[in-house]
């Protein structure tokens, strides 16, 4: 049975968002032994030499200029995302943070209507607010306190969703490898000097946790690009908020963190709303084929 190209994206999202929570489950066991810097550079480092095989087999075409401007910011915003989020993690209880990192596709629905010009239907926006209030049940925020932990969890999460926007228009220029070849580059650069003011030496495991960070980063940052390539940006948004479903299930399986009863409902509203989305669209397709 041939997969239709639309399906395939929502295939490559799901497996994408699947590796950021195995990601971010990794970070969680090692964020107190090392610095948010010390992460991130490695995660660029490991990840640039992951990626210069590729860059040797196209000869080099990866190091395209035209678009440069664009690459850069992308990569810069990319960075900086990381960085906030790291930063927010460390500092605020893991509730208050999560409800603050979803706030990301709200940003982007807004974001793509502006600039991306995509049109925006009652139906995804239900479905995007349907999510949003799926996460606010799991996580529980309560009167969040905007203090300056707080500010910078909003602003990397509005930073995550520029990056979205980017990613989106620059994969209709550039091939794949062009658009991952720039963040690990900024990454090193950027964090160079932080990393080694806090170099903190990990031991075998902790070595092998990192790159394993470094690993997933790349092959998810692939996933989402080939993703964007075929999926409508809008429906990024309420599929984005089944990270916290993954998250719930490595958090119980490797860190023995059982969800309450109102954190499954939560799961449940946001399963609920991308279902609802999914098998909408999966019909709107049928019938745009019917009528070709």
């Amino acid at each position: 049975m041939k997969i239709s190209t639309h399906n395939l994206g929502l295939a490559l999202l799901m497996l994408c968002l699947i590796q950021m929570a195995s990601q971010s489950a990794l970070v969680k066991a090692i964020g107190d032994t090392f610095s948010s810097a010390q992460i991130v550079f490695i995660r660029g480092a490991v990840g640039l030499l992951l990626i210069i095989p590729f860059v040797w087999r196209y000869r080099f075409a990866a190091l395209q200029f035209s678009n440069l401007r664009l690459h850069l910011l992308r990569a810069l915003f990319g960075v900086l995302a990381m960085a906030c989020q790291f930063f927010a993690f460390a500092r605020l209880p893991l509730a208050e943070a999560t409800s603050y990192s979803f706030t990301m596709p709200l940003f982007l629905t807004f974001l793509a209507a502006i600039f991306l010009k995509e049109a925006i239907t009652k139906t995804i926006w239900a479905a995007t607010l349907g999510g949003f209030v799926g996460v606010l049940i799991i996580s529980q925020p309560g009167q969040l306190d905007l203090e300056l932990a707080g500010l910078i969890a909003l602003a990397g999460a509005l930073f995550h969703a520029v990056v979205v926007v980017l990613i989106k228009k620059l994969s209709a220029l550039e091939p794949t490898i062009t658009l991952m070849l720039y963040f690990p580059i900024v990454a090193v650069i950027a964090f160079l000097v932080p990393a080694l003011s806090t170099w903190t030496q990990p031991d075998l495991l902790e070595w092998i946790y990192l790159i394993l960070i470094a690993a997933l980063g790349v092959c998810s940052q692939w996933c989402f690009i080939e993703a964007c390539r075929r999926v409508h940006t809008p429906l990024i948004a309420p599929f984005d908020y089944t990270r916290i479903i993954f998250a719930g299930v490595i958090g119980y399986f490797f860190f023995s963190e059982l969800p309450s009863l109102l954190e499954v409902s939560g799961m449940l509203v946001i399963l609920a709303s991308t279902l609802f989305i999914t098998l909408l669209k999966g019909k709107q397709s049928k019938s745009s084929e019917t009528t070709q």
